[in-house]
């Protein structure tokens, strides 16, 4: 029987570690000089009493002087120094593995829902990035064999400028995209002002580059410099995501990103053939020596449950990597397969919500919202939805978080979420008599929105279940297609919705940033709170780390007691199942850093 709840108590204290580490070993900032004082001094004798007592802002201690005091009128200006970014020493690669055996092919899952085109930097669904991640290559990565660090990829090394606002990246020489063309800063600079045009926009990867970057810079062909709009420790841990991929210059520039890639990683793109599968082969010229170990990677798109088992037990697929995957499909490949497969537990990173469109009578009202807020069962949506794998209610999952997120205890006592429910339920009754709506309400056809798969559709059911039974509010659920669902949403053409959310770094920001932000790319109902907003801004600009955790936890607290767009529900916990002969592979954290395969061998002799 797979113990969810001990795997999570484990990942807690890992990702702990990893947060504090990505801060120190790679792209923080240094906290700031000490502030500056300047004064204007009046100066008196006093003969009488022998002794001085000074006061040093910087070092609290006082210096007491035998000598005639000197009385201070003291006026005070503070000039706050920026922050310089914390240097960092090397861009190493991580060796190869050791054992690893050249030849083979691997065939792993897609991941639910078909992308539009092969464009990841335009599309929504996860498995963009599970098809991107073979090919492309970004300027720096988390380390596959110490996930505690931040390394080099595209870049060599990398420092900060002498402003305190960029870091100058040193691009490794003699690298070859897959169609023979040179690697250069101008892809660099290319890939970053595709993202900053403000005519660009995209749900994750634009957020984030226009919140943190002003402009890109080439120094020489193989130096670029980032500039980033203020001081801050976002953009290294940023950089590192999968979704910060580079792209070649000639192919933006041909806007040949639709049905082909052509990127610099370890495989290279062959074919995609739409709902069945995407085949890459070894490149042979990939800068990193001795990878990759396959010949070929085959990704299938097959989502469902049931044949995906087959596939594993028939050997046909070596890897599903599952974010959809319930506990007893586990236990029967378990039983099944024995020590031919191995169930390797991940935070996914996914979170699940239900979202108001606040543009949009009654949700408009902030009595409403938190009414639902507190009504919803986060527990029954965790046993209804995920069969109990997974957390409930948390804003920032531990274990991806650590000691940044509320602790589980915490979130079990916030209005909402603390079991049992009954004062909630008079509260929330009570606010929806103030509001005037005593009796509930019956929203119109096609307000209620979700989509059409096994998972999808319980986003919205559950929660709407929960309200008709609670509140008498009831809707028609219209569900549909992932594109069609996100066109509507995209243009506000809804009331309420019930969606998943994959975070892109371990770094709060990920979520406040994608979900809450007054411009963020999934605040689909337009929500927005003056008070979290100035938090959102504190903490995307300030160099000191102590400050941005005791803001991150004010803002967690802030949803729980004041309002929010997205009502937090749950977070996911997955499993990969790994045949035995799989060998090289491990979580890096959230599903979308560890899909790149350039490190794993198949091992048919063990």
């Amino acid at each position: 029987m797979v113990n969810y709840r001990r795997i999570q108590r484990l990942f807690v204290l890992f990702s702990l570690m990893l947060l504090l580490s990505v801060i120190v070993a790679c792209g923080g900032s240094a906290p700031a000089e000490p502030v500056v004082v300047e004064k204007e001094v009046v100066r008196e004798v006093i003969k009488e009493v022998p002794v001085i007592k000074e006061v040093i802002k910087e070092v609290p201690k006082e210096v007491i002087v035998e000598k005639e005091v000197i009385v201070e009128v003291v006026k005070e200006v503070i000039k706050i120094v920026a922050a310089t970014p914390v240097a960092v020493a090397t861009g190493k690669l991580a060796p190869p593995p050791a054992g690893g055996k050249f030849g083979g092919e691997l065939v792993l899952n897609s991941n639910p829902g078909e992308p539009r085109d092969l464009d990841f930097m335009t599309c929504g669904p996860g498995s963009c990035i599970r098809f991107a991640a073979p090919v492309y290559n970004t300027l720096v990565r988390i380390n596959p064999e110490n996930t505690n660090e931040i390394i080099g990829d595209l870049a060599s090394t990398w420092e900060p400028g002498d402003d305190g606002l960029s870091f100058i990246f040193h691009l490794r020489e003699g690298i070859k995209y897959h169609n023979g063309s040179p690697f250069s800063a101008a892809d660099v600079k290319a890939t970053f002002d595709r993202s900053l045009d403000p005519e660009f926009h995209s749900t994750r990867v634009e957020r984030h580059i226009k919140s943190l970057i002003k402009q890109v810079d080439i120094i020489d062909e193989n130096t670029v410099r980032i500039v980033q709009k203020s001081p801050g420790l976002l953009l290294i841990p940023t950089l590192a995501s999968n979704w910060m991929m580079i792209v070649s210059k000639g192919a933006l520039d041909q806007g040949a990103m639709g049905e082909e890639s052509i990127g610099t990683g370890a495989f290279k793109f062959v074919k995609w053939s739409r709902d069945v599968d995407v085949t890459y082969e070894r490149n042979s010229d990939y800068f990193e020596a001795g990878l990759p170990f396959l010949d070929r990677v085959r990704i299938i798109q097959v989502n469902d449950r049931a044949t995906l088992i087959g596939a594993m037990v028939s050997d046909q697929l070596n890897m599903w990597i599952s974010t959809n995957a319930r506990p007893n499909d586990i236990e029967r490949l378990e039983q099944q397969l024995g020590d031919k497969i191995t169930a390797i537990p991940f935070p996914t990173g996914v979170n699940n919500t239900f979202i108001f469109n606040t543009k949009r009578e009654p949700f408009d009202d902030i009595r409403v919202r938190r009414a639902i807020f507190l009504a919803l069962d986060r527990q029954d949506y965790l046993e209804k939805v995920w069969r109990g794998q997974g957390i409930a209610g948390a804003m920032l999952d531990p274990s991806i978080y650590g000691d940044v997120a509320l602790t589980l205890d915490q979130v079990n006592q916030m209005p909402g979420v603390r079991q049992p429910k009954d004062a909630d339920i008079a509260e929330a009754k009570r606010l929806m008599t103030e509001a005037g709506f005593p009796d509930g309400f019956t929203l119109d056809d096609n307000e209620c929105l979700g989509q059409n798969t096994s998972d999808g559709r319980l986003y919205v059911e559950v929660p709407i279940a929960q309200l008709r039974q609670v509140l008498n509010i009831d809707c028609k659920i219209v569900l549909q297609d992932r594109p069609a669902v996100f066109a509507r949403i995209a243009k506000g053409d809804f009331s309420l919705y019930g969606h998943g959310s994959g975070i892109q770094f371990k770094d709060p920001d990920s979520m406040f940033g994608l979900l809450l932000a007054p411009d963020a790319g999934r605040n689909w109902g337009k929500w927005e709170h003056p008070d979290f907003t100035k938090m959102y801004d504190e903490q995307l600009t300030s160099t000191d780390p102590a400050r941005r955790r005791e803001l991150h936890e004010q803002m967690q607290r802030f949803v729980y007691e004041v309002d929010t767009g997205h009502i937090p529900m749950t977070w996911r916990l997955a499993m990969t199942m790994v045949r035995s002969e799989v060998k090289g592979w491990h979580s890096l954290g959230p599903w979308f850093d560890h899909n790149r395969m350039d490190r794993v061998w198949i091992d048919k002799g063990s």
